[in-house]
């Protein structure tokens, strides 16, 4: 009789454990969760550099991030926390992002959205420079399968020359195309394709040491000749850099510093082969990258680059998207 009275209990206990399950919605922890649905998944768009932590050490990495600021993830984690990661930048497919790596190094990961989450595999090193790398962009089309990069000799001397490459995406021997005035002092940036990837656009900084004479000039080159085919004057300005090209159309958007009002970055544009004068809507910020249908762009706080902030193109609105996040390169 103890035994049956113990089992009619045990089954009791199970029924009234059963019916609080399906009444609070509360899951069997033994049993494997739902995959998450599509609507959750990533969608990465922005990519940035980051950090992440391992115990007491911090690790740089490179991130990626949907165009609203969410399903933020690392991609690649540097293997050690003195290595310095910049600038990632997405390919034309947007299926891999490319970094510098310390001074001298290109690396790239695809980037692919496994159970919802992005994630970043086959790192490969696409070239190993002599001289220090200051500025590198992939190409506009999947079919040109280049990469522009600019590397600098004499950083911190009296003289920096300056020299813009091209290399095949999977790694190889770079091509010259273009390099600066030996004996002036050059600080070239900002390397950017144009959409039909004809020409490359970068930011010429230069001073004359000997004459104490400057320029500032952003150059539009001939991607496969180095010709120079477009100039725009821009030595009114202070400190213009951080140029990108519109994915249509010859617009390019970079940021300049005003020292005239406390030292304030502004979005400026120039449109090429126009010799229209640059434009500037007074909006603050730094960092420009422009959406994959040119409507939009995304900007670094002019307070603060740590925070993302997004506007219209030309205009004037800034929308704050996202905060701890250096800026970021937009998906084509």
């Amino acid at each position: 009789m103890k035994k049956l009275l113990c089992l009619l209990f045990a089954l009791s206990f199970a029924g009234m454990v059963a019916s609080c399950k399906q009444d609070s919605g509360i899951s069997d922890p033994m049993k494997p969760m739902k995959a998450a649905s599509s609507a959750s998944s990533a969608s990465p768009a922005l990519t940035y550099t980051s950090s992440a932590k391992s115990g007491r050490t911090t690790f740089p990495t490179i991130a990626v991030m949907d165009s609203d600021g969410t399903h933020a993830a690392n991609v690649y984690t540097a293997g050690s926390s003195t290595t310095a990661l910049s600038n990632p930048c997405w390919s034309p497919d947007g299926k891999s992002v490319l970094w510098g790596e310390n001074t001298s190094v290109l690396k790239a990961c695809d980037v692919s959205v496994v159970s919802g989450v992005a994630t970043g595999s086959n790192t490969r090193t696409i070239t190993t420079d002599s001289r220090t790398i200051v500025g590198k962009a992939w190409c506009s089309q999947s079919s040109t399968q280049k990469i522009a990069y600019i590397d600098q000799a004499g950083i911190n001397n009296s003289y920096e020359q300056g020299y813009l490459y091209t290399i095949p995406q999977g790694g190889g021997t770079p091509t010259l195309l273009f390099s600066s005035t030996a004996g002036v002092s050059h600080y070239m940036r900002s390397p950017t394709w144009s959409p039909d990837d004809k020409y490359i656009a970068f930011i010429d900084r230069s001073a004359d040491n000997t004459n104490q004479s400057h320029s500032s000039i952003l150059r539009v080159i001939d991607a496969a000749t180095g010709v120079q085919a477009d100039t725009a004057d821009l030595t009114s300005l202070f400190q213009a850099e951080n140029c990108e090209w519109a994915r249509s159309g010859n617009a390019i958007a970079f940021n300049d510093m005003d020292t005239n009002s406390g030292a304030h970055f502004h979005i400026y544009y120039y449109t090429a082969f126009s010799g229209n004068a640059i434009t500037t809507q007074n909006t603050l910020g730094s960092n420009p990258t422009w959406s994959p249908s040119d409507a939009n762009l995304m900007v670094g706080q002019e307070a603060n680059t740590n925070v993302v902030e997004k506007m219209a193109a030309f205009g004037t609105t800034l929308t704050t998207i996202t905060t701890g996040k250096n800026p970021v390169k937009w998906k084509r």
